[in-house]
């Protein structure tokens, strides 16, 4: 089973949600987290985005996650992490 913690409008854009480390699924207690933290802080965690070397919000710093777009290679999921996209 793989937890993808992602929304509808991740499924309709073509986006997921990977982990920074290793850039694979997200390990259950972040996205747990990520989905706390969004809950809580809604829209104003969006905010972040913008001044956010990686382009995060506020629940994804937090949980250790980066929205990619889908079918990235490994390779090309480092190099989004690297670079923060």
């Amino acid at each position: 089973l793989r937890l993808r913690f992602a929304t509808i409008g991740h499924e309709k854009r073509g986006i997921e949600v990977i982990a920074i480390r290793g850039g694979g699924a997200l390990p259950l207690a972040n996205g747990v987290l990520r989905i706390l933290v969004k809950s809580v802080f809604g829209a104003i965690s969006l905010l972040m985005i913008y001044d956010s070397p990686r382009r995060q919000a506020l629940h994804d710093a937090l949980s250790g996650s980066l929205v990619v777009r889908e079918g990235l290679s490994a390779a090309e999921r480092q190099r989004a992490i690297e670079q923060g996209r």
